[in-house]
């Protein structure tokens, strides 16, 4: 069995963080991935996965580019003329499409080889929006659809795909080894110590980083000198909206308390270092990958109610929830929770041990390698 891992990018996401775990978990099938030089090219390199770095496949800012239609084409037509040699030259059976952009470059040449595409699908996109009409038409020629969660699999439905096409399976998190709280230096029980809060992600304004900043903002100022704020994350496109969290951070005098990390590999040893992780999306987030890797960390995560973010956190068993946007619901849990991780440890034990249960038992990546593996099985046997 040969598979072809098609990704769009070479930038650092959730998706392409649960890709190169899965790729570097299955060993039973041969893999290769086609992929646009850049930081996460050389990071599957570097793991010993076959590539090859793409020409012609990128992400198109419409918005910033009026000519984006004339560029896509043109690196339509060259990405499809690589694919195709790809194909031929490495007799592919599978295209596993890891990215909705990822799914666009390659239906067309799917259906002209006749060769099986699987899309897997890690977005949740505005309804009328031109991504949920060209998701429709993406649903329409795909073989299967693997979707996230089941909040992507009810938006899926609401494009009128075929239901029959959707599987959902969740991403799976190394909660035996990488994100295995026991494998990593205890942080100390110091009354003294200040409360490390954190925030990871990409720093686009839909995952809601100004959110939490404002809700720091709000904070008792007994509470403010008592917690450090660690934003970790780089610029998703330009320096505008991180200018924005600056101004935030000015307007609020919180300069002594938020430090802006960039972005960073080592987020084990982040998360191992931080006592509560905030998740503060205000856009349909299908499975936050930050969430389940804090959560097996041990870690207290707070996180706004919206897109798979249900399918995770039980409010007040495994981590705590509010309303997307509600900065001051999210400043009145902060209050709450922040001078009683020393006085009410027994309950923020619980708390954290049921989070880490969650993923063990609801994201193993054993379990999504064997459902992968069957889907691959399935779709096979009808070729």
């Amino acid at each position: 069995m040969n598979i072809l891992f098609v990704n769009h990018t070479s930038k650092f996401s959730g998706a392409e963080l649960v890709l190169r775990d899965y790729l570097n978990q299955s060993n039973d099938f041969y893999k290769l991935v086609i992929l646009p030089p850049g930081p996460f090219a050389d990071i599957l390199r570097s793991d010993g996965i076959p590539l090859i770095e793409a020409r012609g496949i990128s992400e198109l800012n419409r918005k910033k580019n009026k000519l984006w239609i004339f560029y896509f084409i043109k690196r339509y037509v060259t990405f499809n003329l690589q694919l195709l040699k790809i194909l031929i030259s490495n007799n592919i059976d599978i295209i596993y499409c890891n990215t909705f952009t990822s799914a666009i470059y390659c239906f067309v040449i799917s259906k002209i080889m006749k060769k099986p595409i699987i899309w897997h699908m890690h977005d949740i996109f505005p309804e009328n929006s031109i991504e949920s009409k060209v998701a429709k038409i993406l649903g329409k020629y795909s073989n299967r659809i693997i979707a996230v969660s089941n909040a992507v699999k009810r938006y899926l439905i609401s494009l009128e795909i075929n239901p029959d096409k959707i599987e959902v399976i969740y991403n799976g998190i190394d909660f035996e080894n990488k994100f295995n709280p026991s494998n990593y230096k205890k942080l100390k029980s110091d009354t003294k110590r200040k409360v490390i809060i954190t925030m990871v992600g990409l720093l686009t304004e839909w995952k809601g980083f100004h959110i939490l900043l404002e809700a720091i903002g709000l904070l008792e100022n007994e509470i403010k000198n008592s917690i450090e704020v660690r934003i970790v994350g780089d610029n998703w496109e330009g320096e505008e909206y991180k200018n924005t969290l600056y101004k935030i951070v000015e307007k609020h005098n919180l300069n002594n308390i938020v430090k802006f990390l960039g972005r960073r590999t080592d987020i084990p040893e982040i998360f191992n270092e931080s006592d509560v992780v905030i998740h503060a999306s205000i856009w349909e987030d299908p499975l936050p990958t930050v969430i389940l890797e804090a959560m097996s960390m041990c870690k207290i995560v707070v996180a706004s109610k919206i897109g798979g973010v249900p399918e995770i956190i039980i409010n007040g068993k495994n981590g705590f929830i509010f309303e997307p946007n509600n900065i001051k619901e999210l400043a009145l849990l902060l209050n709450e929770i922040v001078p009683n991780l020393q006085r009410n440890k027994e309950h923020y034990n619980y708390l954290v041990n049921n989070a880490r249960k969650t993923i063990v038992e609801k994201f193993n990546p054993k379990h999504k390698k064997r459902k992968l593996y069957k889907v691959y099985e399935t779709i096979l046997s009808k070729y």
